[in-house]
């Protein structure tokens, strides 16, 4: 399938298995009761409308009706968690995320809910947990498109932590990565940062002088105040060296 359709990104396979999922229920009553059909759709309209309450509510009079574990009810568990997310009810998003996780291995959805795990647990605090799922998610999912933006938060978890070591690894990949163009502005800008830390200068200027010359958000000030340090240090040596 791979060598017919090369073009096709993750999204677009998860779109057309949702619309295959859809015509299953149309074309075979005998299986899938209307009813159940009409709650998975309606939860779906529900979700895309943003109309998240409904949409978890509609999911879990789903699950009530439906018990073959298959790909329709992975893609609920997805939406159902999602919408659970969309409410700000983190805690329980995670236990729905964690459950399809560990439970449907050939899921569409999965990377995107490692993903999502791995982003709750970073705005949590829970840095290694993010980092355990978002690690996952490159193992497993090497040409996902959060492939990238995995990197980027790897590397800001262990920046957040003070270990700036650690952090160089996994945000020098993600600039690299094409897929990290939602974050390749923060991602620069923190590469240079953590070579600042560990007293890198040459490096951090060589970063911090390609966002503030290509990225427009990134503050120009930040240049300024990296060559001011690495001056200092350079007066510093002298100091010691009489």
């Amino acid at each position: 399938m791979d060598d017919l359709f090369p073009l096709i990104s993750f999204e677009g396979l998860r779109m057309f298995k949702y619309f295959s999922l859809i015509f299953l229920f149309t074309i075979s009553p005998n299986i899938y009761s209307q009813t159940i059909s009409q709650k998975f759709d309606a939860a779906m309209v529900a979700y895309h409308n943003e109309q998240y309450a409904q949409s978890n509510r509609l999911f879990e009079e789903f699950f009530s009706d439906y018990k073959i574990v298959d790909e329709v009810f992975a893609t609920a568990k997805y939406y159902s968690a999602e919408s659970l997310l969309k409410l700000g009810r983190k805690d329980e998003a995670a236990i729905g995320f964690e459950y399809l996780t560990r439970t449907f291995y050939w899921s569409n959805y999965r990377d995107k809910a490692l993903y999502n795990l791995g982003l709750i647990y970073y705005n949590a605090g829970k840095f290694e947990h993010s980092r355990n799922r978002l690690k996952l998610l490159l193992n497993d999912y090497p040409e996902s498109d959060f492939y990238g933006s995995s990197l980027y938060w790897i590397g800001e978890s262990y920046s957040a932590e003070n270990k700036p070591k650690e952090a160089i690894q996994f945000l020098e990949e993600a600039v690299a990565d094409k897929r990290n163009k939602k974050y390749a502005d923060y991602t620069i800008y923190t590469l240079a940062n953590a070579y600042e830390n560990i007293g890198e200068y040459t490096n951090c200027l060589l970063y911090t002088s390609d966002a503030a010359d290509e990225r427009s958000s990134v503050d120009l000030g930040g240049r300024r105040i990296i060559k001011k340090k690495k001056n200092e240090r350079k007066k510093k040596n002298k100091i010691n060296k009489k």
